[in-house]
Protein backbone atom coordinates (compact mmCIF):
# COMPACT_ATOMS: atom_id res chain seq x y z
CA UNK A 1 0.00 0.00 0.00
CA UNK A 2 0.89 3.69 -0.09
CA UNK A 3 1.58 4.50 2.99
CA UNK A 4 0.05 8.00 3.87
CA UNK A 5 -0.42 9.98 7.43
CA UNK A 6 -4.14 9.23 6.78
CA UNK A 7 -3.20 5.82 6.30
CA UNK A 8 -1.09 5.47 9.39
CA UNK A 9 -3.67 7.04 11.62
CA UNK A 10 -6.48 4.35 10.62
CA UNK A 11 -4.51 1.14 10.83
CA UNK A 12 -5.92 -0.76 13.80
CA UNK A 13 -3.73 -2.13 16.03
CA UNK A 14 -3.94 -6.40 16.46
CA UNK A 15 -5.36 -7.97 19.20
CA UNK A 16 -1.73 -9.77 19.33
CA UNK A 17 1.12 -10.21 17.46
CA UNK A 18 1.90 -7.76 15.01
CA UNK A 19 1.91 -6.87 11.42
CA UNK A 20 4.00 -5.11 8.74
CA UNK A 21 2.40 -3.00 6.24
CA UNK A 22 4.82 -2.30 3.07
CA UNK A 23 5.13 1.09 1.16
CA UNK A 24 4.57 1.29 -2.83
CA UNK A 25 7.10 4.35 -2.95
CA UNK A 26 10.25 3.43 -1.18
CA UNK A 27 10.67 -0.51 -1.60
CA UNK A 28 11.67 -2.15 1.60
CA UNK A 29 10.11 0.66 3.96
CA UNK A 30 7.43 -0.40 6.03
CA UNK A 31 5.26 0.47 9.09
CA UNK A 32 4.92 -2.62 11.69
CA UNK A 33 2.20 -2.38 14.20
CA UNK A 34 2.06 -3.67 16.90
CA UNK A 35 -0.74 -4.56 20.01
CA UNK A 36 0.64 -1.05 21.43
CA UNK A 37 2.92 0.54 18.53
CA UNK A 38 3.55 1.56 15.34
CA UNK A 39 7.11 1.61 14.15
CA UNK A 40 8.73 2.42 10.83
CA UNK A 41 11.19 0.02 9.68
CA UNK A 42 13.35 -0.81 6.18
CA UNK A 43 14.24 -4.37 5.21
CA UNK A 44 17.68 -4.48 3.29
CA UNK A 45 20.18 -7.43 2.41
CA UNK A 46 20.60 -10.35 0.71
CA UNK A 47 19.53 -11.85 4.48
CA UNK A 48 16.48 -9.29 4.29
CA UNK A 49 17.74 -7.94 7.95
CA UNK A 50 15.25 -5.46 9.06
CA UNK A 51 16.68 -1.93 10.87
CA UNK A 52 14.13 -0.04 13.01
CA UNK A 53 13.86 3.65 12.46
CA UNK A 54 11.75 5.03 15.08
CA UNK A 55 7.93 5.13 16.68
CA UNK A 56 5.15 6.78 14.75
CA UNK A 57 3.89 9.43 15.46
CA UNK A 58 7.42 10.32 17.43
CA UNK A 59 9.17 10.31 13.97
CA UNK A 60 7.11 11.89 11.17
CA UNK A 61 6.36 9.40 7.50
CA UNK A 62 8.07 12.43 5.49
CA UNK A 63 11.80 11.66 7.75
CA UNK A 64 11.12 8.18 8.35
CA UNK A 65 11.05 7.98 4.09
CA UNK A 66 13.95 10.40 4.27
CA UNK A 67 16.32 8.35 6.71
CA UNK A 68 15.00 4.94 4.82
CA UNK A 69 16.40 6.01 1.26
CA UNK A 70 19.88 7.12 3.02
CA UNK A 71 20.24 4.16 4.90
CA UNK A 72 19.48 2.30 1.34
CA UNK A 73 21.37 4.19 -0.66
CA UNK A 74 24.37 3.35 1.74
CA UNK A 75 23.49 -0.28 3.20
CA UNK A 76 20.88 -1.41 -0.28
CA UNK A 77 23.33 -1.33 -3.36
CA UNK A 78 26.33 -1.68 -2.18
CA UNK A 79 28.12 -0.64 -5.75
CA UNK A 80 26.51 2.46 -5.80
CA UNK A 81 26.71 3.48 -2.28
CA UNK A 82 30.69 2.67 -2.06
CA UNK A 83 31.26 4.70 -5.43
CA UNK A 84 32.82 8.43 -4.02
CA UNK A 85 30.22 10.82 -5.92
CA UNK A 86 27.28 8.69 -4.42
CA UNK A 87 28.77 8.53 -1.27
CA UNK A 88 29.08 12.26 -1.72
CA UNK A 89 25.72 12.67 -2.01
CA UNK A 90 24.22 10.77 0.97
CA UNK A 91 26.63 12.76 3.04
CA UNK A 92 26.21 16.25 1.92
CA UNK A 93 22.54 15.15 1.99
CA UNK A 94 22.43 13.87 6.05
CA UNK A 95 24.87 16.48 6.88
CA UNK A 96 21.45 19.25 5.43
CA UNK A 97 19.91 17.81 8.96
CA UNK A 98 22.67 18.92 11.77
CA UNK A 99 25.27 21.60 10.56
CA UNK A 100 25.75 25.32 9.85
CA UNK A 101 24.85 26.23 6.03
CA UNK A 102 28.12 27.30 6.36
CA UNK A 103 29.94 24.44 7.10
CA UNK A 104 27.84 22.35 4.28
CA UNK A 105 28.82 24.96 2.12
CA UNK A 106 32.58 24.46 3.11
CA UNK A 107 32.62 20.53 3.02
CA UNK A 108 30.54 21.13 0.02
CA UNK A 109 33.47 23.06 -2.35
CA UNK A 110 36.20 20.96 -0.49
CA UNK A 111 34.66 17.46 -1.32
CA UNK A 112 33.99 18.44 -5.14
CA UNK A 113 37.50 18.98 -5.58
CA UNK A 114 38.61 15.66 -6.14
CA UNK A 115 36.86 14.18 -9.32
CA UNK A 116 36.98 10.70 -8.50
CA UNK A 117 34.55 7.89 -9.73
CA UNK A 118 35.27 4.63 -7.74
CA UNK A 119 35.12 2.96 -5.12
CA UNK A 120 35.23 5.46 -1.97
CA UNK A 121 37.56 2.59 -0.14
CA UNK A 122 39.75 2.96 -3.16
CA UNK A 123 40.71 6.78 -2.95
CA UNK A 124 44.46 6.63 -0.93
CA UNK A 125 46.23 9.80 0.31
CA UNK A 126 48.13 10.40 -2.96
CA UNK A 127 44.93 11.22 -4.45
CA UNK A 128 43.97 13.99 -1.78
CA UNK A 129 47.83 15.30 -1.29
CA UNK A 130 46.73 17.84 -3.96
CA UNK A 131 44.52 19.42 -1.61
CA UNK A 132 45.43 19.23 1.32
CA UNK A 133 47.84 22.30 1.70
CA UNK A 134 44.35 24.05 2.63
CA UNK A 135 43.51 23.16 5.92
CA UNK A 136 39.59 23.38 5.47
CA UNK A 137 40.14 20.91 3.07
CA UNK A 138 41.69 18.61 4.87
CA UNK A 139 39.27 18.71 8.24
CA UNK A 140 36.46 18.16 5.43
CA UNK A 141 37.98 14.88 3.82
CA UNK A 142 38.89 13.49 7.36
CA UNK A 143 35.25 14.28 8.06
CA UNK A 144 33.69 12.57 5.74
CA UNK A 145 35.88 9.64 5.89
CA UNK A 146 35.09 9.08 9.10
CA UNK A 147 31.77 8.93 7.98
CA UNK A 148 32.29 6.45 5.72
CA UNK A 149 34.36 4.60 8.38
CA UNK A 150 30.44 5.06 10.61
CA UNK A 151 28.36 3.67 7.62
CA UNK A 152 30.57 1.00 6.84
CA UNK A 153 31.67 2.11 3.59
CA UNK A 154 35.47 2.03 3.95
CA UNK A 155 37.79 0.40 7.29
CA UNK A 156 40.58 3.00 7.34
CA UNK A 157 40.52 6.82 7.11
CA UNK A 158 43.46 7.33 4.53
CA UNK A 159 44.13 10.69 6.21
CA UNK A 160 44.31 8.85 9.67
CA UNK A 161 47.52 10.64 11.47
CA UNK A 162 47.43 13.99 9.25
CA UNK A 163 48.22 17.05 11.45
CA UNK A 164 45.65 19.66 10.43
CA UNK A 165 47.84 23.40 11.00
CA UNK A 166 45.29 25.91 11.34
CA UNK A 167 46.08 29.92 10.81
CA UNK A 168 46.57 31.66 13.83
CA UNK A 169 43.65 33.79 15.22
CA UNK A 170 43.57 37.42 13.52
CA UNK A 171 44.03 39.85 15.96
CA UNK A 172 44.13 42.54 13.56
CA UNK A 173 41.92 45.81 15.06
CA UNK A 174 41.06 49.32 12.81
CA UNK A 175 42.50 51.96 14.39
CA UNK A 176 40.24 55.54 15.08
CA UNK A 177 41.80 56.81 11.62
CA UNK A 178 40.76 53.75 9.28
CA UNK A 179 37.47 53.16 11.03
CA UNK A 180 36.58 56.93 10.04
CA UNK A 181 37.82 55.87 6.10
CA UNK A 182 35.55 52.99 6.11
CA UNK A 183 33.17 55.51 7.53
CA UNK A 184 33.16 57.91 5.07
CA UNK A 185 33.38 55.69 1.70
CA UNK A 186 30.22 55.70 -0.23
CA UNK A 187 28.88 52.44 -1.99
CA UNK A 188 25.53 52.25 -1.10
CA UNK A 189 23.66 49.70 0.23
CA UNK A 190 27.80 47.91 0.87
CA UNK A 191 28.94 51.28 2.88
CA UNK A 192 25.59 51.71 5.14
CA UNK A 193 25.92 47.81 6.08
CA UNK A 194 29.70 48.86 6.87
CA UNK A 195 28.18 51.49 8.96
CA UNK A 196 25.50 49.35 11.02
CA UNK A 197 28.87 46.81 11.54
CA UNK A 198 30.45 49.15 12.95
CA UNK A 199 27.67 50.63 14.80
CA UNK A 200 26.23 47.04 16.02
CA UNK A 201 29.50 44.71 16.11
CA UNK A 202 27.46 42.07 14.75
CA UNK A 203 28.27 39.13 12.02
CA UNK A 204 27.85 40.20 8.39
CA UNK A 205 25.61 37.69 8.08
CA UNK A 206 23.34 38.95 11.09
CA UNK A 207 22.93 42.11 9.51
CA UNK A 208 21.99 41.10 5.97
CA UNK A 209 19.40 38.75 7.03
CA UNK A 210 17.28 41.13 9.00
CA UNK A 211 13.25 41.52 8.67
CA UNK A 212 11.10 44.36 9.36
CA UNK A 213 9.13 42.45 12.12
CA UNK A 214 13.03 42.57 14.15
CA UNK A 215 12.84 45.78 14.73
CA UNK A 216 10.81 47.48 17.35
CA UNK A 217 12.72 49.47 20.03
CA UNK A 218 15.27 47.02 20.25
CA UNK A 219 16.79 44.51 16.94
CA UNK A 220 15.79 40.80 17.92
CA UNK A 221 17.98 38.31 15.95
CA UNK A 222 16.43 34.95 16.07
CA UNK A 223 18.15 31.40 17.13
CA UNK A 224 17.85 30.48 13.82
CA UNK A 225 20.04 33.29 12.32
CA UNK A 226 22.40 33.11 14.84
CA UNK A 227 26.18 31.98 14.72
CA UNK A 228 25.43 30.43 18.16
CA UNK A 229 21.75 29.21 18.08
CA UNK A 230 20.69 31.84 20.96
CA UNK A 231 18.24 34.33 20.16
CA UNK A 232 19.68 37.59 20.38
CA UNK A 233 18.49 40.92 21.86
CA UNK A 234 20.07 44.39 21.44
CA UNK A 235 19.25 48.13 21.76
CA UNK A 236 20.26 50.27 19.74
CA UNK A 237 20.41 54.38 19.47
CA UNK A 238 19.48 57.30 16.96
CA UNK A 239 22.75 56.82 14.79
CA UNK A 240 22.17 53.11 14.14
CA UNK A 241 18.39 53.17 13.76
CA UNK A 242 19.71 55.62 10.28
CA UNK A 243 21.06 52.63 8.91
CA UNK A 244 18.98 49.79 10.68
CA UNK A 245 16.97 48.36 8.23
CA UNK A 246 16.26 45.32 5.52
CA UNK A 247 18.98 44.51 3.26
CA UNK A 248 19.35 42.81 -0.33
CA UNK A 249 22.88 41.95 -0.37
CA UNK A 250 25.47 39.04 -1.37
CA UNK A 251 28.39 40.48 -3.09
CA UNK A 252 30.74 40.95 -0.31
CA UNK A 253 34.02 39.94 -1.92
CA UNK A 254 33.40 42.63 -4.93
CA UNK A 255 32.78 45.25 -3.09
CA UNK A 256 35.02 44.27 -0.61
CA UNK A 257 37.53 45.20 -3.55
CA UNK A 258 36.58 48.15 -4.98
CA UNK A 259 36.44 49.79 -0.92
CA UNK A 260 40.19 48.56 -1.15
CA UNK A 261 40.88 50.22 -4.50
CA UNK A 262 39.54 53.99 -2.86
CA UNK A 263 40.36 53.49 0.30
CA UNK A 264 44.46 52.36 1.59
CA UNK A 265 43.68 49.97 4.86
CA UNK A 266 46.53 47.30 4.90
CA UNK A 267 45.32 43.62 5.96
CA UNK A 268 41.98 44.10 6.88
CA UNK A 269 38.83 41.84 6.98
CA UNK A 270 35.21 42.66 6.97
CA UNK A 271 35.42 40.77 10.34
CA UNK A 272 38.19 43.13 11.89
CA UNK A 273 35.20 45.21 12.67
CA UNK A 274 33.61 43.27 14.49
CA UNK A 275 36.56 42.83 16.99
CA UNK A 276 37.44 46.58 16.60
CA UNK A 277 34.18 46.72 18.26
CA UNK A 278 35.06 44.93 20.91
CA UNK A 279 38.17 46.37 21.53
CA UNK A 280 36.51 49.99 21.76
CA UNK A 281 33.80 48.90 24.50
CA UNK A 282 36.71 48.03 26.73
CA UNK A 283 39.18 51.21 25.63
CA UNK A 284 35.73 53.45 26.76
CA UNK A 285 35.00 51.34 30.06
CA UNK A 286 32.17 48.99 28.88
CA UNK A 287 32.55 45.84 31.48
CA UNK A 288 33.36 42.62 29.68
CA UNK A 289 30.05 41.18 30.54
CA UNK A 290 27.97 43.39 28.95
CA UNK A 291 30.25 43.41 25.89
CA UNK A 292 29.91 39.83 25.57
CA UNK A 293 25.90 40.19 26.02
CA UNK A 294 25.88 42.49 22.93
CA UNK A 295 28.56 40.35 20.78
CA UNK A 296 25.77 37.58 21.75
CA UNK A 297 28.97 35.62 23.90
CA UNK A 298 28.02 32.50 25.41
CA UNK A 299 31.73 31.24 26.26
CA UNK A 300 32.95 33.90 28.42
CA UNK A 301 31.77 35.41 31.13
CA UNK A 302 28.55 34.15 30.37
CA UNK A 303 29.57 30.61 30.16
CA UNK A 304 28.36 27.20 31.58
CA UNK A 305 26.06 27.07 34.57
CA UNK A 306 26.77 31.08 34.60
CA UNK A 307 24.72 31.31 31.33
CA UNK A 308 21.83 28.73 32.40
CA UNK A 309 20.92 30.71 35.67
CA UNK A 310 21.92 33.89 35.22
CA UNK A 311 18.70 36.00 33.58
CA UNK A 312 19.54 39.00 34.05
CA UNK A 313 19.21 40.34 30.20
CA UNK A 314 21.09 43.61 31.10
CA UNK A 315 19.26 45.66 29.20
CA UNK A 316 19.50 49.19 31.10
CA UNK A 317 23.01 48.37 30.82
CA UNK A 318 23.58 47.59 27.77
CA UNK A 319 21.84 51.03 26.59
CA UNK A 320 24.29 53.03 28.43
CA UNK A 321 27.13 51.08 26.56
CA UNK A 322 25.12 51.83 23.17
CA UNK A 323 24.44 55.10 24.19
CA UNK A 324 28.68 56.03 25.15
CA UNK A 325 29.68 53.69 22.20
CA UNK A 326 27.47 55.89 19.62
CA UNK A 327 28.84 58.62 21.00
CA UNK A 328 32.18 57.45 20.42
CA UNK A 329 31.97 56.63 16.51
CA UNK A 330 30.27 60.08 16.17
CA UNK A 331 33.39 61.31 17.77
CA UNK A 332 36.13 59.52 15.99
CA UNK A 333 33.89 59.35 12.32
CA UNK A 334 33.65 63.65 12.38
CA UNK A 335 35.01 65.81 9.35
Amino acid sequence: MRLTDLALQRLPHPQKGQKTYRDDVVPGFGLRVGTRSKTFVVMYGAQRRLKTIGKYPDVSLSDARREAKRFLAIQGDKKRSRAFPDARWVYLDECLERIRPATIQQYTRCLHLLDFKADVSEITRADLTPYLRVPHATISFKTFFNWCIRNDLIDRNPLVGERVTIPKARTRVLTPKEIKMVWHYNDPPFSDILKLLILTGQRRGEITAIQPEWITDVLTIPASVTKNKHEHIIPYGQLTKQYLHPYSFNGWSKSKARLDKVIQIPHWTIHDIRRSYATIHASIGTPIHITEKLLNHVSGTHAGIVGVYQRHAYMGEMKHAVSTYEDYISKITAV
